[in-house]
């Protein structure tokens, strides 16, 4: 740092970006590629109690197909993921467990873990420990349509 210089540029907040899938198109038939689409999005700063994830395993299931006829054309698709907590700022929920989440089909997202959940969208849960079984069974045979 060059003298008088100010301490306060010396630290920039990083801003995370994620992708998100959403949909592109009505689906007809066998969904494809080109019904969606890849955007990025800024993500906001932590508050307390909220922590950022990094999807491990993304749900693809039927009931999807059913939603993405009700939702607009640019909105993301939906879903369940086993995500990796990357940062926290709640203390139940540590950096590099393993948490269950309906954040829908994109790379990372800032959750409310707080926040009450009901039955369509429930609230965040760490994902219990399968004793050496794969992590993707979260969304799977031990997940919602299992």
């Amino acid at each position: 740092m060059e003298a008088g210089e100010s301490t306060r540029n010396c630290f920039v907040e990083t801003m995370v970006t994620s992708k998100k899938i959403v949909l592109a198109k009505n689906l007809n038939g066998e969904p494809k590629e080109s019904d969606f689409k890849i955007i990025e999005e800024d993500l906001p700063a932590l508050k307390d109690g909220e922590i950022l994830v990094e999807a491990v395993w993304l749900s693809v299931d039927p009931y999807q197909r059913g939603h993405a006829s009700r939702i607009k054309l640019g909105d993301g698709m939906i879903g369940v993921a086993v995500s990796r907590i990357v940062e926290s700022r709640n203390p139940d929920f540590p950096v590099g467990k393993l948490v269950v989440s309906t954040h829908g089909w994109r790379t990372k997202s800032v959750l409310d873990v707080n926040k009450p959940g009901d039955a369509r969208l429930p609230k965040p849960y760490l994902l219990p420990d399968f004793q050496g079984l794969p992590a993707s069974l979260g969304v799977g045979f031990l997940g919602m349509p299992g």
